[in-house]
């Protein structure tokens, strides 16, 4: 398949808005629905952030005027203090709203090198429930709680706020059916703190959902991990049929403190505290239990004065251009220049480099199981001789965007020497407790002196590591089935002198869960190394939630016919006649522009 055109259009940037009374310094960010702009009010140079809907989808707008109504409902400092709303001339909303100097939870979670200590998480664990009950209170679900989603204040007394939640895209109204909303676009949430009925498209989310969410958030504060890690369907399916590791098998813990949490991850959502304030009181309780001479800290609990407004006096600025991403982390001390060419074929990306250290990090762009990835990797590197001893770990870490499009980690496992093997360990892949978790299938036997560290065991009787593309894991009873598929792909690529090629199709059918996806993957492998040369273009589709279908198909659409994601004055008209040619364009408009989200479905073309 041809690569796409080099003047495929980009995609749609949400332009700044003009409005008199504010003077526009520079983008926060942009999402899939609108995007943020750090401004300044021009007539006392006051900070402010505006928000601003896309103009291209047409329920953006009416997400974001929703979005304002539950922040005002709720009410600083809960939220940020809404000053304006309103609409642009081309139709879309905006929000101009308090602009909060102030780290986010996510921040100090990767900051904090695993769990909370016990007086931050007695701060920071009942300001954000109390947080959750207030908005509950005001009849809101937020159905996207993640912290990144939280700012919290390094001083309370001195802030005037715990914390202070933000990012209300998803919000709904308590009692408001899935039928009542106009969302076609997300997901209704973030993976990793989804509640099953988020993940199974339930029609009506409730407080639960968020209970559940804020149950993943104690135990990632508690924890230093949320409960379950993978890609996104992994994930989703966890949530739906796994109970959680007990987080006081992870770290030591409270029983009062760990009973709270487990309720909240409860599957059934009969079986959760039923909204935000019922959690707040147990949790409350639980903590006060644990340490009764401990001083109070402020709270927002439904029907209590909120502490008084001190906008922009916390320390630590939030960095727009950052994100936290959980991810498999490769410790080893080696050749820097042999695993920056190792990389080349195991997929992963160099973190960190200090002398001869090492740090290579994997995340879910190599594959489903990043983990299985890294240990794949770890292998190789030892196979090659790079290192005889390479670390995994499970970590989160911060990620920001260079000018050039490359990525900086962060994080301070970096500099952490106890991180990297020394000659007092076994030779071999080392592994954390949280990665062995996620690889039980891995023969392993505990580090003397390593507390929580373990060693792969290699053997006849040992699942044995892939170190050809490190997340591919040995193909057995597959390989008649391989066998005809590089068959068909020789025959389509093979031209003999006069000829011409077969182009060939083939379906591969298969319950969910009995390996197509990592028969597929193998296929690719060998595509790459066995077909003579030929361009392979492989797309993932993209986890059907709560009836968003169109994202993959999207993606297919702007590779392939090369249209661009913003309408088109024609919408697309003329752009598909010239790709497609008039007769066909005419037969497919109409699917094109409400898959592409040009035109709605009731358009009356």
């Amino acid at each position: 398949m041809p690569p796409p055109a080099a003047d495929a259009a980009p995609p749609f940037q949400v332009p700044p808005p003009v409005l008199p009374a504010y003077a526009v310094l520079g983008l926060l960010g942009q999402g899939g629905f609108g995007a943020a702009f750090r401004a300044e009010r021009v007539g006392d140079r006051s900070p402010v952030a505006i928000k601003v809907a896309r103009a291209d989808q047409f329920s953006a707008s009416d997400r974001l005027l929703l979005e304002a109504e539950a922040l005002r409902a709720i009410g600083a400092p809960a939220v940020p203090a809404v000053y304006d709303v309103g609409r642009l001339p081309d139709g879309a909303a905006y929000i101009v709203m308090e602009f909060v100097r102030a780290p986010t939870l996510a921040a100090r979670l990767t900051d904090a090198l695993g769990p909370l200590s016990a007086n931050r998480f007695a701060i920071d664990g009942p300001g954000l429930v109390d947080l959750v009950a207030l908005a509950h209170d005001k009849g809101f679900v937020h159905c996207d709680l993640k912290p990144e989603n939280v700012f919290v204040a390094d001083d309370p007394a001195m802030a005037g706020f715990v914390a202070k939640l933000f990012d209300f895209g998803l919000v709904r109204r308590l009692g408001a059916r899935r039928a009542d909303d106009t969302r076609e676009e997300a997901p209704e949430g973030t993976p990793e703190y989804m509640s099953p009925e988020q993940c199974e498209g339930g029609a009506t989310i409730d407080a639960r959902a968020d209970v559940y969410a804020l149950g993943v958030m104690l135990y990632e504060m508690a924890v230093g991990a949320p409960p379950f890690w993978g890609n996104a369907a992994t994930v989703q399916q966890n949530h739906r049929s796994h109970r959680p590791p007990l987080p006081s098998r992870r770290v030591a813990m409270n029983p009062a403190v760990e009973e709270v949490i487990l309720r909240c991850l409860a599957k059934d959502p009969e079986r959760r505290y039923p909204n935000g304030g019922a959690l707040a009181r147990s949790l409350h309780a639980a903590l006060a239990d644990a340490a009764p001479g401990r001083a109070s800290v402020p709270s927002l609990s439904p029907g209590t004065d909120a502490p008084a407004d001190a906008a922009g006096r916390a320390k630590a600025p939030a960095a727009s251009n950052r994100e936290r991403r959980s991810v498999a982390l490769l410790f080893l001390e080696g050749s820097i220049a042999a695993a920056r060419e190792a990389l080349s074929v195991v997929g992963g990306q160099l973190a960190h480099t200090a002398g001869s250290q090492v740090v290579v990090a994997f995340g879910h762009e190599v594959g489903d199981n990043p983990t299985r990835a890294a240990a794949g990797a770890a292998q190789l590197f030892i196979d090659r001789g790079i290192a005889k001893r390479v670390y995994l770990d499970l970590a989160s870490v911060s990620i920001q965007a260079r000018p050039d499009g490359s990525r900086r980690y962060q994080s301070p496992l970096f500099a952490k020497k106890d991180q990297y093997p020394t000659d007092a360990d076994p030779q071999g892949v080392l592994l954390s407790r949280t990665a062995a978790d996620v690889l039980p299938d891995l023969s392993t036997k505990p580090v003397p002196g390593r507390t929580g560290v373990v060693v792969v065991v290699r053997g006849e009787d040992a699942p044995e590591l892939t170190t050809a593309r490190s997340d591919v894991a040995s193909l057995i009873g597959r390989e008649g089935i391989l066998k005809t598929l590089l068959d068909a792909a020789r025959q389509a690529t093979a031209v003999a002198p006069g000829g011409t090629p077969r182009p060939t199709i083939t379906t591969l059918l298969g319950e969910p869960g009995t390996g197509k996806s990592h028969l597929t993957t193998v296929l690719l492998q060998h595509l790459d190394t066995i077909i003579p040369p030929v361009a392979t273009l492989a797309f993932r589709a993209k986890e059907a939630l709560g009836g968003a279908g169109d994202q993959t198909t999207r993606e297919l659409f702007r590779h392939v016919l090369r249209v661009p994601a913003a309408a088109p004055p024609d919408m697309g008209r003329a752009l598909l006649a010239e790709r497609l040619g008039a007769d066909l364009a005419r037969e497919v408009w109409a699917g094109v522009a409400v898959t592409m989200g040009w035109a709605s479905p009731d358009h009356p073309d």
